[in-house]
């Protein structure tokens, strides 16, 4: 369809347009500058969950892994990882923490949090299964897309979702 005559034309079924007639600034562009930062990926999504797994930390410290595809949007994926939860004694000491271990804390506090009250997991270690379809807001977070936090269950929207995929 598009066949390239020359460094200056490009010749069409339709018409044979200059390269130069494709200004930038055109109006026909606007929709798609003003959306080049928008991650659709980003927000409230239907996510999941592919894959649980036990890992851990260059430290030996043991970790949950979840993975899961963004439905909706292809192949996107997105991950949550879940800490064991410190000795409520030694919360006293958060703040003396290095700040990568108090953030992870504290978000592994919230999700854990929103798990139970949400969807009734207490022990997402063994409750949490590949096919399950949770609600989430999701981030980016150095490039890679990441689960910020749970949503009701009545959020899930995706068309076709079956039921004994979400967890009651």
């Amino acid at each position: 369809m598009g066949k390239k005559m020359s460094t200056e034309t490009v010749e069409t079924e339709q018409a044979t347009t200059s390269v130069a007639d494709n200004d930038v600034s055109n109006s026909a562009y606007d929709e798609a500058a003003r959306l080049a930062d928008v991650d659709e990926r980003l927000g409230n999504q239907d996510w999941y969950i592919t894959d649980v797994s036990e890992e851990a930390w260059p430290s030996g410290d043991p970790y949950l892994k979840v993975k899961g595809t963004l439905l909706g949007h292809g192949t996107a994926i997105a991950d949550l990882t879940l800490s064991p939860l410190p000795p409520p004694e030694e919360m006293a000491n958060l703040k003396t923490w290095e700040q990568g271990k108090q953030f992870q804390v504290k978000r592994n506090i919230k999700i854990r949090r929103q798990f139970k009250e949400l969807y009734g997991i207490t022990d997402p270690e063994n409750q949490l299964k590949a096919g399950q379809i949770y609600a989430i807001k999701t981030e980016k977070v150095k490039g890679f897309i990441r689960v910020k936090e749970l949503r009701a269950k009545s959020q899930i929207s995706q068309q076709g979702v079956s039921t004994a995929a979400v967890p009651f």
